[in-house]
Order: structure tokens, then C-alpha cells, then sequence
């Protein structure tokens, strides 16, 4: 059983995967609505197909494999045995959405893993480079928000042929102080994974600003908020211009394209051989919560 996310989801996989035998959850989007909100339906939609189609008291284990928090979160609350349950998460913002949970089954924390945040990282911040150069210029400004692991391969990347800044809210990572000099800036790269320009900013912009998240979800700038200003859609990749705006990718990862593959596969597949071992590890523990991935099989996948 698979639901996608509207912004990630290829057309062509959906299909070949349902000719496999797959049941692939109908995506709903809709411009107007939160993405987060839109993906939450999908997962109790698809939750509520599975008991109503399989007895999971009857497996012996049932693996949830998510991707943002959501789907764990969920099925924390429609599940009611979670003796056969092992769930695997692969992102760090979804690791923050779980960890508050009062989880009766484990979670392999496959998104903090040494191997993924090493490896993973700059493949991630490249392939979020590739879509955005079409839009630089070397005589515009840019501005990073977020020095993490992604964001600052992206401005370790950019350095070196375009005028760039860091901002984060740790002082020991960032070249601003603070956001008071927002409008100074032509590009703003949103790496934080949470909401780093809220509306009451935008007053703040550059006119004709262009903003490009390399984040989970459309929260990066408020996506949902500038969409509701434009014709209403449901393309999640259409570029959106309003009150001199330019929000790529309708406020979505701008490397999430609608193309058949969001990073190359020869150098993805590190990611997918990963997520095998998580897979692969579920089941050996019955400790509840969230643990780590075993460094045994990250070292040998990163050898």
C-alpha cells in the first residue's frame, strides 16, 4: 500500500506500480489548501482502505515506511495492535513530528543515520542546484536560510561563482545577525524545514524576490498563503508570481519537478540501499520509540 505526496509523485511510477499490484492512494491537490493538511486526508483515506481490505493481525509485520512524520503519526492513532508494527523514518523533519508521540512500536530513526547525512546530503543539495541555476544570475544577491547539512552544501556550492549569504538561527552558522536586511536580497533558498518567511515578511522583500524552497512540504514560505493569491490549481509545479513574488515551483521543492527522478539514480540509490537495510533491520527489536540505524550496515554501505 502506497500514498504519495502530490508534489513528488510521478505520473509514469504510479502506474507501472499499480500494473505491479500495488495499491496506490488517489492523490488529492488542491492550490488553495496547506499541503500538509491535503497529505493528512490521503493517509486517513489510504489507512482506512488498508483495515477495511486486510486482517494486519494476521501478518507477521507490518513495516511503515514514511517520509515527513505524518503517516506514523497517523496510524499512531487508527492503529489499535501494534505488536506486528515497525515503522522507519527518512526525514529529519519527520523524526521532529514523531519524537513527541508516545510510540507503542519502534521507529528506525533512518533519517539522522551518520551514512544519510554525510552521503545523502550534497546529492541532495546538487540535484536542488540543477533546477535552480536556470534562475541565477552571478549579479544577484542570495540568501541561504539554514546552514544545515543540505544548506550549507547548497551555499558551499554556491560560493564559489555567485554573491551568497548564510543565515541560521544558530549565531556560530550565520553571516546575519538577523533577518532585519531581508530585503536586500534578489534569491532566497529556503533550507530550514519549517516556515522561515511568514507573510507579516514579505512587506520586507525585494521586488520581484524570487523565492526557492530545498525543504519537505510547501511550509518554507508559506506556500499555501501566496498560492491562494494567484488562480486557483492543481498543478503543484507551476511557478507563482503575486505581489512581486516568484515562488518556484509553486512553493514545493523545487527538485521535486514532476519528473521521473528527483535525483540522479545512480547516486539515489545510496538513499533506496538504506532505506533496504532499515527494512531489512525491522523486527530485530522490540524496544519502543525511536533507535538508530545499525551502524554495522552504515559503515558497509558508506565503505
Amino acid at each position: 500500500y502506497l500514498v504519495g505526496k502530490a508534489y513528488s509523485a510521478n505520473k509514469e511510477t504510479v502506474e507501472v506500480l499499480a500494473q505491479k499490484g500495488v495499491y496506490v492512494q488517489p492523490i488529492i491537490y488542491d492550490s488553495y489548501k496547506s499541503f500538509d493538511s491535503q497529505h493528512r486526508k490521503n493517509i486517513v483515506d489510504l489507512l482506512s482502505h488498508v483495515k477495511k481490505t486486510r486482517d494486519l493481525s494476521k501478518l507477521e509485520k507490518v513495516i511503515v515506511l514514511d517520509d515527513g512524520g505524518k503517516l506514523l503519526s497517523v496510524a499512531s492513532e487508527e492503529f489499535e495492535d501494534f505488536s506486528n508494527i515497525y515503522g522507519i523514518e527518512q526525514t529529519s523533519s519527520g523524526i521532529e513530528t514523531i519524537k513527541w508521540l508516545d510510540l507503542q512500536y519502534p521507529v528506525i530513526n533512518e533519517a539522522r543515520s551518520k551514512a544519510k547525512l554525510n552521503i545523502e546530503s550534497p546529492f541532495i543539495a546538487e540535484a536542488v542546484l540543477d533546477r535552480l541555476r536556470k534562475h541565477l544570475n552571478v549579479s544577484q544577491r542570495i540568501l541561504v536560510l539554514g546552514n544545515g547539512v543540505i544548506g550549507n552544501s547548497i551555499y558551499e556550492s554556491l560560493k564559489q561563482n555567485y554573491n551568497v549569504t548564510r543565515y541560521d538561527v544558530r549565531k556560530n552558522r550565520s553571516d546575519l545577525k538577523d533577518l532585519s536586511k531581508l530585503g536586500e536580497f534578489d534569491v532566497i533558498v529556503g533550507c530550514t524545514g519549517k516556515t522561515s518567511v511568514s507573510p507579516d515578511m514579505f512587506k520586507y522583500l525585494k521586488k520581484d524576490v524570487t523565492l526557492a524552497s530545498a525543504s519537505s512540504s510547501d511550509v518554507e514560505f508559506s506556500g499555501a498563503y501566496l498560492r491562494r493569491l494567484a488562480p486557483q490549481s492543481t498543478n503543484p509545479h507551476e511557478n507563482v508570481v503575486v505581489t512581486d513574488i516568484h515562488l518556484l515551483n509553486s512553493g514545493f521543492p523545487v527538485n521535486f519537478d514532476g519528473s521521473l527522478h528527483s535525483v540522479a539514480p545512480e547516486k539515489i540509490q545510496f538513499t533506496r540501499a538504506l532505506l533496504f537495510s532499515a527494512v531489512c533491520e525491522s523486527g530485530k527489536t522490540k524496544k519502543n520509540g525511536i533507535v538508530g540505524l545499525n551502524q554495522n550496515l552504515q559503515d558497509k554501505l558508506i565503505s
